[in-house]
């Protein structure tokens, strides 16, 4: 352990440590998009929209979207 006034501020681990550290740390990140998938899941009612109609909603013209 590393101290910094007195608190530790760092860690010296073995390569194999470091690795299953950085592994947990990309499933960690596997699972936070997979739960946000199943809840897009769970609430998705089916129910899609045009970007058409979603623009006349919205009071867009599609024509000034148009990239100049």
């Amino acid at each position: 352990m590393i101290l910094r006034q007195n608190k530790a501020v760092a860690a010296l681990v073995d390569m194999e440590s470091m690795d299953r550290l950085q592994r947990l740390e990309e499933l960690e990140d596997d699972l936070r998009l997979l739960s946000i998938a199943l809840v897009r899941a769970a609430a998705d009612s089916g129910r899609r929209f045009s970007l058409d109609d979603v623009l006349a909603e919205a009071g867009i013209d599609p024509d000034s979207l148009d990239a100049e």
